[in-house]
């Protein structure tokens, strides 16, 4: 009698030990997701941005680019890739800020072993929600480059 009870107690035990441990686990990857997803969310309804110009540096091996914030959240960084013959890309960060509802000219650097003319560019605002850092594929802006600047 004695050790059905202590049995019983034991599983008990285990039992509530063992639903500690996963509520604990579970509320992590909740907390995970709802970070990125709030990114994801704030990247749709408060990042937006419009390119006008896109030209070839002179010298090559970089592209230089009119971009505009039209929000006015800042967008603590930019990712460019350019796009050259045959598909082929590379992308780079410009490590620029661009201020709410700001025109700035920014210079993107690319591989000219994997480049040789580039044909256009893509920039894509990066975000940041909390600690995550969104990249807003979804707001991701393209153009052609002025091919005289070449």
């Amino acid at each position: 009698m004695i050790a059905t009870v202590l049995l019983i107690g034991f599983a008990l035990a285990v039992a509530a030990a063992v639903i500690f441990w996963g509520t604990g686990i579970i509320r992590g990857q909740i907390d995970k997701t709802t970070g990125f997803a709030q990114g994801k969310l704030d990247c749709e309804s408060q990042v937006e941005i419009d390119i006008s110009d896109a030209r070839c540096k002179a010298g090559g091996g970089a592209v230089i680019v009119d971009v505009e914030n039209l929000k006015s959240i800042a967008l603590p960084n930019l990712r460019g890739r350019v796009v050259g013959e045959n598909s082929q890309a590379t992308s780079s960060i410009a490590g620029v800020a661009l201020n709410g509802n700001e025109k700035k000219t920014i210079e993107f650097v690319y591989d000219t072993t994997k480049i040789s003319m580039p044909k256009a560019i893509e920039v894509i605002p990066v975000w940041y929600s909390g600690d995550e850092q969104a990249t807003c594929d979804s707001r991701k802006v393209a153009i052609e480059i002025d091919a005289s600047t070449c």
